[in-house]
């Protein structure tokens, strides 16, 4: 029995829909998609769910978008504490640039709905309430008994926009909407 090795070829049919539901690529009809392991043409994160498997084996791979987990190592909100802390302005990209924030407990109960509800190709993402950049600065300062500590806008990095992507687009092939696990098969996400 063949084992897939970090160097394997996977060949697979995909299919990616846009808002309206209506394939925007898709390799059922024709030949499936060959990749290549450890080339990046596939997201590592996957990856390291397939090595390890036997040729064949069906498996399930369903992911979450968090965005902002307020006090977590990916958060910004840590970051802001330290430069005040170190007594330098707090640098902002765009005080404008939008981020939806959630709890740590809200991201456990996220992955725990993925678990639970998941089927292939579902993306999991929890209505949560969005804060610019700016205001969640303001919010941090405020906190801190630092509100006129001094801030420097530095600019977005190219590719960048004010609304955060992850969640703007509506429709899917499949799709739940509910507090904790909203859903949207392939590459469109629920709202």
């Amino acid at each position: 029995m063949n084992i897939v090795q970090p160097d394997s070829f996977l060949t697979l049919p995909y299919r990616l829909a846009g808002a309206d539901g209506a394939d925007v690529v898709s390799t059922f009809g024709d030949s499936p998609a060959t990749l290549a392991l450890g080339t990046g043409q596939l997201a590592p994160a996957i990856e390291s769910c397939l090595v390890g498997l036997a040729e064949g084996t069906r498996t399930v791979i369903a992911g979450t978008r968090y965005g902002n987990v307020l006090a977590s190592r990916g958060s910004v909100v840590p970051l802001f504490m330290n430069q005040v802390r170190r007594g330098l302005p707090i640098t902002l990209t765009d005080p404008d640039m939008t981020r939806f924030i959630m709890t740590l407990d809200e991201a456990v109960k996220l992955c725990l709905n993925v678990f639970q509800f998941g089927e292939n190709g579902d993306m999991f993402v929890r209505k949560v309430p969005a804060i610019t950049i700016g205001k969640l600065c303001q919010a941090v300062l405020e906190v801190m008994g630092r509100p006129d500590h001094p801030i420097r806008v530095i600019g977005p990095p190219p590719p960048c926009s004010a609304a955060n992507a992850a969640a703007s687009c509506s429709g899917g092939s499949r799709r739940r909407e509910g507090d904790l696990h909203p859903i949207a098969n392939g590459a469109t996400l629920a709202r």
